[in-house]
């Protein structure tokens, strides 16, 4: 350890242990790092890495957070203060684990490994026409305007050839995306918005983006405060909403959930105040119970998007297990657009070492800690799960909070109830400096923020950041 000392003697008392506790987080987004806080906390002697595949951290707060939401990604200043800043925590960045290191030598360095990776890969629909050019990822979107490093525009088209866009989902990513298309760019123009996104999105000639949700306003997932912004708190984007009906089963859900409770009364409250527009404002149309069952091909422009066909849905089931299911006899209805972009939720990626739940496409675990079979379980250290790639993609950068208290609360008493597994004395800075990986820590990665802020100072942002991996390394070096 840079910072100071670490005993490697193998046979000393449990109280003395506490004190060569090393453990190892991989990744360094919200789950990451609020899991390696409660560590700092739980365990007061243990030392603990992070290790983050790209050349900064703070992960979604950095490139998944809109650009409008900065109280949002000041977070970003807690992790700063509880983590990067702790004498016994380090943020080591440009670490590719699965490439650069593998998960098993991982295990021979330290007395646990949490892996807080995240869940990046996108849910697809699976409905004829997806592969349409014009048919689009959140993720990448998000992305793209977030400044993702060396990630080209998503589009297929610019923005000047668009009027409608549809986007297939009903949470907050979803909001997310609308609102960045409707809200009038003078408005992005002070946040850390890529400048790319924000040049295309000043030449915007959307007038309407529709979302559409396959189930009711009763079922959507998205947050108060999000729903609240886009439909009463930016007079430029008018809300045109269809009657919100409900059923016993809805009211009765809505009963026991506060949240959703307080999303359907916004919408009541903006629909009972009427649907005039004014002149100038774009439009954001909500379609509830409707899946779409094929994206249509203009038949004058090959492989551009004409529109989204769509079944209507009913809602069958109990409360709390309510499913959509298509209207019988069928019913359909077509959406004009020109640009679709899904955002339907995401699932984890397999890493080498680590058992993977094939149908929920995340880590199986109890309470964080990794179920693994015993051909993989050796004589190394246990491992563990945090955040999305622990449980699925799902709720705000809150939620990873309690998600990663009770992941560093079954890592504390694991490591207190028993001898951990042996670890080396060899640190994995030695171990990257050996293999040649060009590691970053804190005094190189920080290089790069300092960097962007004072290049952010001269355009009147928080910061401009960098597009390229090449160009970040510059700035560190």
């Amino acid at each position: 350890w840079s910072r100071s000392g670490l005993c490697d003697r193998v046979s000393m008392s449990m109280s003395s242990f506490a004190a060569a506790f090393k453990i190892c987080v991989v990744g360094a987004g919200p789950s990451g790092l609020y899991t390696a806080m409660s560590l700092l906390r739980r365990l007061p002697s243990s030392r603990v890495d992070i290790l983050e595949q790209l050349p900064v951290p703070f992960g979604l707060v950095r490139f998944g957070v809109a650009p409008d939401h900065p109280e949002v990604k000041a977070v970003d200043q807690t992790f700063v203060r509880e983590v990067v800043e702790h004498d016994r925590a380090r943020v080591l960045c440009n670490i590719d684990v699965g490439r650069d290191i593998d998960v098993r030598t991982l295990r021979t360095l330290y007395h646990a490994v949490v892996l807080a990776y995240g869940a990046d890969a996108e849910k697809p629909l699976a409905v004829p026409g997806e592969e349409l050019s014009a048919v689009v990822g959140a993720r990448d979107w998000v992305r793209w305007y977030n400044g993702y490093p060396d990630l080209p525009s998503p589009l297929p088209m610019g923005l000047d050839r668009v009027e409608d866009v549809v986007v297939i989902g009903n949470g907050n990513v979803a909001l997310d995306v609308a609102r960045i298309l409707l809200r009038p760019p003078p408005q992005l123009c002070t946040t850390d918005i890529a400048n790319p996104a924000l040049e295309e999105l000043r030449h915007s000639t959307v007038k309407r983006v529709h979302l559409i949700g396959r189930r009711g306003p009763a079922q959507a997932s998205w947050t108060a405060r999000e729903l609240r912004e886009i439909v009463l708190g930016i007079p430029e984007i008018h809300t045109v909403l269809p009657e919100l009906i409900l059923s016993d089963v809805d009211r009765a859900e809505l009963s026991e959930n506060r949240t959703r409770r307080r999303c359907v009364e916004i919408l009541q409250t903006k629909r009972t105040a009427g649907h005039c527009t004014e002149e100038g404002q774009r439009q954001l149309h909500f379609h509830f119970l409707v899946s779409p069952i094929r994206f249509e091909e203009d038949p004058l422009e090959s492989k551009q998007l004409r529109r989204i066909l769509c079944t209507r849905n009913q809602l069958i089931g109990p409360k709390h297990g309510q499913r959509a299911t298509p209207l019988h006899p069928p019913a359909t209805v077509a959406i004009p657009c020109q640009l679709a972009i899904r955002s339907v939720g995401y699932v984890g990626s397999k890493m080498d070492g680590v058992p993977m739940d094939k149908a929920a496409r995340c880590i199986p675990n109890i309470r964080g800690r990794v179920i693994i079979s015993p051909e993989i379980t050796g004589n190394w250290a246990p491992l563990y799960a945090s955040g999305w790639i622990r449980g699925g993609s799902g709720g705000n950068i809150n939620a990873c909070k309690w998600d990663a208290e009770e992941t560093a609360e079954t890592i504390a008493d694991d490591l207190g109830q028993a001898v951990p597994r042996g670890t080396t004395s060899v640190d994995l800075t030695s171990v990257l400096r050996t293999k040649e990986i060009n590691f970053l820590d804190h005094d190189h990665w920080s290089k790069i923020l300092a960097r962007e802020v004072e290049r952010g100072i001269k355009l009147g942002k928080p910061r401009e950041k960098f597009l390229t991996r090449q160009s970040m390394l510059e700035a560190a070096a």
